[in-house]
């Protein structure tokens, strides 16, 4: 029996390596283990809704970038309204600042914002290969959303391991278990030999993803009263992996002469012990490293983690926030922009494409006035004195993709040393229920609305069912 040298086995081993190599490039080049769209494909959709911004010309003024905490803690159409400007969150599920870098620099291609908010709970412990795989599951999906070549190649090498780079470079060697998981899949990939559709984009699409409309019940509120906080802020740490993008991004911000700044969203007072002294190794870290770079702490800078509404109903580690506290949130985020920033936000409210693109859409009536022509509003009331509170307007339009109508009284603060606003007014209505030709009258109560509410104007809403035609507003009274 023979054996072959060395060298020829070493000939035989390339040969076998070039054969497993092109194979792998042929099976990537026809899409034959390419996964399926995401049940819920809000990653892609960013990306996709962010490329048609540019692409119908429409500017971004305010860019939110990070994890899920900024998805569901950020309202962009609410920014945008309150703002007269255009918001867009660029967010990923289980994502770091290591990635936020990343999404920044590929994002700047498709628009030149004016602000940059990161929000900071990316910057925690996690490094390349240490996450575990529900990690480099997220860290995969949210790479291959990105597809801007340059970038999306050397991000490659920061984002992920030695041992995962093969895997997140190839969808072959990712999803090779489909060909006996799931033959038919890789059946249907290769009659297709191309890319799987991207996601559908339905109208004005800006980043938000609402997981949570309920907030914390009585029984979890107790848990917290039972066993303590289920995070403790003296064990959460931040990586250099991710204070070093932290930098990164920083310096690009200042290059491109964009404003950069941190925003904590809050969790529940209760949800992390020891919170003052996590806020404080973060701050000091970041005054070192990114001096002059704000930080919005809105867990210490509002009421927001005191209201039990406001949150996911969670003793988990990693708690967000309910639809109700999201815009809660953002109202804390614009006003705060607009006291800073207001000389380089430009007011795009005061052109009509701006109102064309935003009429109709979640949040406009709350901080905007129906233009000419607005077929989706009803004003019933404009610039009317109700004893010394002063109406600005009573406006009803569908809402919830049209299952229920809002009506809403705005009206001014208050001066100072004048009563408060009081918690509800009564109007009075004639109405029809359709499908009815008897005219009704009824009582409806507004209630006023504390996350849409500011020092300069109170918001009332009530929601009634779309099949009730309001005809004639009688009255406010309390």
């Amino acid at each position: 029996m023979t054996h072959d040298s060395p060298f020829k086995f070493g000939l035989r081993a390339m040969a076998v390596a070039a054969v497993v190599v092109a194979g792998v490039l042929v099976s990537d080049g026809i899409w034959l283990f390419q996964a399926p769209l995401n049940n819920n494909p809000h990653v892609e959709k960013r990306w996709e809704a962010l490329r048609k911004l540019h692409h119908d010309s429409i500017p971004l003024d305010v860019l939110i970038v990070g994890n899920s905490h900024s998805y569901t803690g950020i309202n962009p159409k609410h920014l945008s309204a309150e703002l007269g400007a255009n918001a867009f969150v660029l967010a990923n599920n289980g994502t770091n600042w290591a990635d936020s870098e990343w999404m920044i620099r590929e994002a700047l291609n498709y628009c030149s914002p004016k602000v940059i908010v990161l929000e900071t709970y990316g910057c925690d412990h996690s490094e390349p290969g240490m996450e575990g795989k529900t990690h480099f599951v997220d860290q995969v999906r949210a790479y291959r959303a990105r597809n801007e070549g340059r970038i999306h190649w050397k991000s490659a090498w920061d984002l992920f391991s030695y041992d995962e780079l093969p895997a997140a470079l190839s969808p072959t060697l990712l999803n090779h278990h489909y060909t006996w998981t799931d033959p038919e899949r890789v059946n249907s990939n290769f009659r297709r030999k191309r890319a799987i559709d991207g996601p559908d984009l339905e109208g004005l699409f800006l980043g938000r993803f609402v997981r949570f409309t309920t907030g914390l019940t009585d029984s979890l509120l107790t848990k917290y009263v039972d066993d303590g906080a289920p995070v403790d802020g003296n064990e959460l740490t931040m990586s250099e992996a991710n204070l070093t993008a932290g930098d990164a991004i920083a310096e690009l911000c200042a290059e491109r002469g964009i404003e950069l700044v941190l925003l904590s969203l809050p969790m529940y007072k209760e949800h992390v012990a020891h919170m003052a002294e996590w806020t404080s190794r973060r701050e000091v870290a970041w005054a070192e490293r990114m001096p002059g770079v704000e930080h919005l702490n809105l867990q210490e800078l509002s009421d927001l983690a005191d209201e039990p509404a406001y949150f996911e109903n969670t003793y988990g580690g990693n708690q967000h926030m309910t639809l109700t506290g999201s815009i809660a949130a953002t109202g804390c985020l614009a006003q705060n922009l607009m006291q800073r920033y207001d000389s380089i936000l430009p007011s795009r409210d005061k052109t009509a494409a701006w109102h064309e693109l935003f009429e109709g859409e979640e949040g406009y009536y709350a901080f905007q006035t129906p233009q000419n022509g607005d077929a989706t509003a009803s004003t019933w009331a404009r610039q009317a004195t109700f004893e010394s509170y002063q109406i600005q307007d009573i406006l009803s339009f569908p809402t919830n993709k049209g299952k229920v109508v809002a009506i809403q009284l705005r009206m001014a603060q208050p001066d100072a040393g004048e009563p408060a606003p009081p918690k509800q007014l009564r109007t009075q209505w004639l109405f029809r229920v359709n499908g009815d030709s008897a005219v009704q009258r009824a009582l409806i109560p507004l209630e006023i609305a504390p996350h849409l509410t500011r020092d300069d104007v109170v918001r009332y809403r009530h929601f009634i069912k779309p099949d009730i035609t309001l005809l004639k507003l009688e009255g406010v009274g309390r």
